[in-house]
């Protein structure tokens, strides 16, 4: 009797002990994801330490990579099986980076269900039309957007303007409007070395990429390739009448040759992308650089279609194929495109790209108060809409190796053409040196 009583009493406790045992929560692991960029900034780590703050199930932990070697680097792992689960894609015109070879053999995972799936969420048909068709490669989406920008923004200095006498750039200006105010704006020394210029020809943002060029032949009707982008189609009407401007105006002096330092006061106008003027508004505001009087028109229209067109670049992030929780890691990416712009905005005081969705277009607009008084951003209102309608809609590809040697042609273009209207040779060589070199790597 006296066991039973014992095992009468024992009962309960053994039943209360596995009920709180029951009770208490198990903690599952979390899942955890790298992510790869290469350059910090305070507005970037932010994001990613809020996202991780939001929630107890994904940690997201940072990895810096060298700029020179990132796709490089990207390649060997991935193709290791390993990498990053989530890294920055480059999406520019002739970017270091096989973005379509990626998307073309399954490296990167493509996107394009995930987003069907959140397109409300984040409402995609608020985003100007560009974007979108900017990130699809190879008929995948390679990544999910958070900013853009748009290259080609008409930067001018006006004391410069002032002390010359000369009116603002406007909405009306074409390529010849610009010329004409160039060599007026150009200055030189008794010895007839220049002190000022107009518009430097050779900077990388104006005619010193061939990136430039290739938007004003788009904006003249012109194109790069033939139709079946088998051969360059340099010699159409159209593209020999800009390449042939652009030459002639060098030739006469009415863009100039050299590389000033525009920080140094000496340069009137340049080209410069809409993010680009941002920092150095910013820059500018917090006495980094020289504090100058600059503001930002709109690109100048092609004198004979009346039309301006601009390429643009497109901040996403993309998943790597590896990577073994592509859910966890779209989650990442989606807080991601819908928080950049309030996180950033409070972690640096400005954006450094504007956001996808256009209401909101007006937190890159209206920084911190210390910066709202730069002319720079007083300008960019005016612009941005008519800057984003004029952004370049990528051409479906039908030849895959344009895609694939983008970065060399365009190193191949750029190099000859700046050759071209440096030594003043003629615009027929320079085609014939250009289809020398790039057609039979068309066809190979």
């Amino acid at each position: 009797m006296l066991i039973l009583k014992k095992r009468l009493v024992v009962w309960p406790v053994t039943v209360a002990a596995v009920s709180l045992l029951m009770a208490i929560p198990v903690c599952a692991e979390k899942i955890r994801l790298t992510y790869s960029h290469w350059s910090t900034q305070p507005g970037r780590q932010a994001l990613f330490d809020e996202f991780n703050k939001s929630q107890d199930e994904i940690e997201v932990t940072f990895r810096l990579m060298n700029f020179n070697t990132y796709a490089q680097q990207l390649s060997v792992e991935i193709a290791a099986g390993e990498g990053p689960d989530i890294f920055s894609v480059m999406l520019y015109p002739a970017a270091p980076m096989p973005v379509y070879s990626w998307a073309n053999n399954g490296i990167l995972l493509d996107l394009a269900p995930y987003l069907e799936k959140d397109r409300k969420e984040l409402r995609v048909d608020e985003w100007y039309p560009f974007i979108l068709n900017r990130v699809r490669f190879a008929g995948h989406i390679v990544g999910l957007p958070y900013g853009w920008t748009i290259f080609g923004g008409l930067a001018y200095n006006t004391d410069l303007f002032a002390k010359a006498g000369q009116v603002y750039p406007t909405e009306n200006w074409t390529w010849e409007t610009l010329a004409q105010a160039s060599r007026k704006l150009a200055v030189q020394d008794s010895q007839g070395k220049l002190t000022q210029w107009g518009f430097a020809a050779e900077y990388s943002t104006n005619f010193g990429n061939w990136r430039q060029i290739d938007a004003m032949l788009v904006a003249a009707g012109g194109s790069l390739y033939n139709e079946r982008q088998t051969a360059l189609d340099l010699r159409s009407e159209a593209n020999r009448r800009v390449m042939k401007s652009i030459i002639d105006h060098v030739d006469r002096g009415d863009y100039q040759l050299g590389s000033p330092n525009w920080q140094q006061n000496t340069v009137s106008m340049m080209l410069w992308q809409l993010h680009y003027a941002a920092q150095n508004a910013t820059n500018m505001s917090l006495g980094k650089i020289t504090q100058l009087s600059f503001q930002m028109a709109v690109t100048p229209k092609d004198p004979i279609t009346g039309l301006r067109r601009n390429h643009s670049e497109i901040a996403a992030i993309g998943i790597n194929r590896n990577c073994k929780h592509p859910e966890a890691a779209w989650k990442v990416l989606k807080y991601i495109t819908k928080n950049y712009p309030e996180i950033w905005l409070k972690a640096e005081g400005f954006l450094m790209y504007p956001p996808l969705v256009t209401s909101e277009i007006s937190l890159f607009l209206r920084p911190a108060t210390a910066f709202r008084e730069n002319a720079i951003f007083r300008s960019l209102p005016e612009i941005i809409p008519a800057m984003a309608e004029s952004a370049i809609m990528q051409n479906a590809v039908q030849n895959p190796r344009t895609a694939e040697l983008e970065p060399d042609i365009s190193a191949i273009l750029t190099k000859e053409f700046v050759t071209t209207f440096k030594q003043k040779t003629p615009l027929e060589q320079f085609l014939e040196n250009v289809e020398r070199q790039i057609n039979p790597l068309l066809t190979r």
